[in-house]
């Protein structure tokens, strides 16, 4: 790598803090809606929503635009949500395609009742491109 270059991790730490931190009172802090978990050239989901139900289940549904741009039908959809207060990722891949238009994932037990960020990406059936990643909010798990 040639001098000035950056590698992934360094675009990555410097996307963080030029974007997704923010400090108050002399405290860093992260901003969730900035904070992307995959960048790319795919095309993004259209309207994605993300809804809690009842047995830990997060519920998800986006419509579809398979035709548009470089988007497929077979496109991987994937979640990714973290709870704050434990520091715990729960990753779930290839959960449905972008044609399914629903998903739905199960967190374990010890989640209920508390707040978890959750953002979806998709990716392509090669594995050779991504979207960036929507932030769907912070979600109580119920």
């Amino acid at each position: 790598m040639g001098s000035g270059a950056k590698s992934r991790v360094n675009l990555a730490a410097s996307y963080m803090l030029d974007n997704a931190l923010l400090v108050v009172a002399n405290v860093p802090e992260l901003v969730y809606n900035k904070i992307l978990i995959t960048k790319g050239e795919l095309a993004g989901f259209q309207n994605a929503v993300s809804t809690p139900a009842a047995g830990n289940i997060v519920d998800f549904t986006w419509e579809d635009n398979s035709l548009q741009g470089n988007a497929s039908a077979t496109d991987v959809v994937n979640v990714v949500c973290y709870n704050e207060e434990l520091g715990n990722f729960e990753i779930y891949q290839a959960i449905a395609t972008r044609a399914d238009l629903a998903a739905q994932v199960i967190l374990p037990p010890f989640y209920t009742g508390l707040d978890v960020h959750v953002w979806m990406y998709l990716n392509n059936a090669a594995e050779k491109s991504g979207c960036n990643s929507p932030y769907l909010g912070l979600l109580t798990i119920l």
